[in-house]
């Protein structure tokens, strides 16, 4: 794993979840275990974020479609 994979911290907010990212958001993100924990109602801090690739955007895309099903 690279040292700037990313990573995120998530704390329960009332009767959701806000999610810290940290790293790079690149073809070798993996939503799934994030989406497995996350409530219906969610807010995403971004802040963390150093770099995103367009494999990084087409892996942030299918885990926003994920999310609304």
């Amino acid at each position: 794993m690279s040292a700037h994979a990313i990573s995120w911290r998530v704390e329960a907010r009332g009767t959701g979840a806000w999610v810290a990212f940290s790293g790079e958001l690149t073809e070798t993100t993996h939503f799934a275990p994030l989406l497995a924990q996350l409530p219906k109602v969610v807010v995403f801090d971004l802040a963390g974020i150093a770099r995103v690739n367009s494999c990084g955007v087409r892996e942030w895309v299918n885990f926003m479609m994920a999310l609304e099903q």
